[in-house]
């Protein structure tokens, strides 16, 4: 039991919970899926008590594999096929096996496959996706693919500092006997026989490393000398198309020329040839393509010479999620080439290789990736747009934050640079729960779940009153308590409003019901007045709630 622990310890202050018995089916893909109050957060610290629901197949539990101190133990790539009931998992086993790679496969609650990997102790959670990053590459897989851990540092959201909890991932081994492993044969593991397999699978820091490397340098034999400086996928796709052994992951076939995805392939072509031969890059694109690319009725040279005339405009960058260059990424490889996605166009700036958008609400936030002289990635977080888009404010960021500040660059190199970055970023939604509505709500919900009015007396301080579907309390108890337990910034007239817009609640007098014999009535009371049935469903509404700009905001 406590081995089993140990490989899938993450964040400790909260975990996932999925009530299995209750999951449903998309008939049309095959994939499982549940109603939103048996799938989410449990709101609770893990226990050995719900590792063990867990193995007697009682209740479901998922693990944040990235802890507080931003160390993990295990990590997980989430491949999600489009039809799961045609789903074979075979071709990824074969790799597996044929490469001698630290991955085990383990069947997912949909019915797709997660692939594990585990370290003997802590690392860094950023070292775990990094591998299993790399293994993307090395699997065929697009850079898209869901990767645990989702986040690999959990920083404090709104005004009360609390920290976020990010993704969560549904670990194997329900009931002993559901989301099991399998051997690279397809033959299932039983329970006994999966913890010695991670036993012996499990790697060091250095181990992950050095499998690393030589997987990718092995991949990377036989790429087109001409691309070695720029992206991989450019250099092994031209590679393979010049010895004619280009196999297309949909047909199977060996080609000597492309016979699809031709759009985004040639206009990363461009994209290099711009980079690396400013001077003459149409005529590269050019014979590029009357080299490597299929012609017929619908692509000839007048349609090479319609995309040139459209790409004399400002490029902004790679585009690397699209067929077939998503096939052959691999980001942290081309993040260390000249001519790869982290090519700057100012060089005395750092490599900003990448930028995440945090979905907060009333605005979002960014997570840029800066590449340092060392060559590890920085993580600096940018509070809004504005640290983004105003060049004072992200190079006083990047000093702040990377011990680099950058020369002032001219306004068009800087907005080519911010828009080639925000057309690559990635969007990230964080739990409802950490944002103002999400905190309204529940607080509101607990609020009106607690203590109930018996008098007239205790309705005036503040315990709620239950009448005919609605619930009636008064607003500064309520808010108070709201500024205690979160430290809640929004002024009490602005929150009220909030709470009356976005859960349909009016604020009126109110009177506590007489008492039998009672002759005057109670004295009216100012309340908000809320239906029971607005807190019924375990989440909060979309509205957004809109904050002034006076910075008396929780975002």
């Amino acid at each position: 039991m406590q081995e089993f622990i140990d490989i899938f310890s993450g964040l400790k202050r909260n975990y996932g919970y999925c009530n299995w018995e209750n999951k449903k089916i998309d008939p049309a893909t095959g994939k499982v899926y549940f109603e939103k109050r048996d799938y989410g957060w449990s709101k609770t610290s893990i226990k050995e008590e719900d590792y063990l629901k867990h193995l007697e197949g009682t209740r479901s539990i998922g693990i944040q594999p990235c802890d507080d101190d931003d160390n993990a133990v295990f990590g997980a790539i989430d491949i999600d096929p489009r039809n799961y009931s045609t789903f074979s998992p075979k071709k990824y086993l074969e790799i597996i096996e044929k490469k001698e790679l630290p991955l085990i496969p383990v069947k997912s609650k949909s019915g797709g496959l997660h692939l594990y990997v585990f370290t003997k102790e802590k690392v860094k959670a950023s070292d775990i996706r990094e591998f299993l990053e790399d293994m993307l590459f090395i699997l065929g897989l697009p850079p898209n693919t869901e990767v645990y851990p989702k986040q690999t540092t959990l920083k404090s959201e709104g005004s009360d500092g609390n920290r976020s909890v990010g993704s969560f991932i549904n670990i194997p081994y329900f009931g002993k006997n559901d989301r099991v492993a399998m051997f690279t044969s397809g033959d299932e593991m039983d329970f006994d026989t999966f913890m010695k397999v991670v036993k012996l699978n499990s790697k060091t820091k250095q181990e992950l490393q050095e499998i690393k490397t030589g997987t990718i340098s092995n991949a990377l034999v036989g790429q087109s000398d001409e691309f070695k400086d720029g992206p991989p996928c450019l250099s092994v796709i031209c590679g393979q198309l010049e010895k004619g052994t280009y196999s297309d992951p949909d047909d199977g076939g060996a080609h000597s020329k492309l016979p699809d995805g031709r759009d985004e392939f040639l206009y990363n072509i461009m994209v290099w040839a711009k980079k690396r031969f400013s001077d003459k890059w149409e005529k590269v694109v050019k014979d590029k393509a009357e080299e490597l690319i299929v012609y017929d009725v619908s692509w000839d040279t007048k349609k090479i010479d319609e995309k040139i005339r459209l790409w004399k405009k400002e490029t902004a960058s790679y585009k690397c999620n699209g067929k077939p260059v998503s096939s052959f990424c691999n980001k942290n490889v081309c993040l260390k080439r000249k001519f790869g996605i982290g090519g700057q166009v100012y060089a005395d700036w750092p490599e900003i290789v990448s930028v995440t958008k945090w979905e907060y609400r009333p605005e979002p936030a960014f997570e840029l990736d800066v590449k340092m002289p060392s060559g590890k990635i920085k993580k600096i977080f940018a509070k809004n747009i504005e640290y983004l888009i105003d060049q004072k404010r992200i190079k006083a960021l990047l000093a702040a934050h990377a011990n680099i500040l950058p020369p002032t660059m001219k306004n068009a190199p800087f907005t080519r640079m911010i828009n080639g970055l925000l057309s690559t970023s990635q969007s990230e939604w964080p739990e409802k729960e950490t944002q103002p509505i999400g905190i309204l709500y529940n607080e509101l919900r607990q609020w009106i779940n607690g203590a109930q009015a018996e008098s007239s007396v205790t309705f005036e301080e503040g315990s709620v009153l239950k009448e005919d579907g609605y619930a009636w309390f008064t607003w500064s108890h309520f808010y108070d308590e709201l500024k205690r337990t979160h430290q809640w910034a929004t002024k009490s007239d602005k929150t009220l409003e909030d709470v009356k817009r976005n859960f349909k609640a009016e604020y009126k007098q109110k009177r506590y019901p007489k008492a039998e014999g009672q002759k005057d009535s109670n004295k009216p009371v100012w309340a908000v007045c809320v239906k029971l049935d607005t807190f019924i469903e375990d989440e909060a509404p979309d509205e957004l709630i809109e904050f002034d700009e006076s910075g008396e905001d929780i975002a």
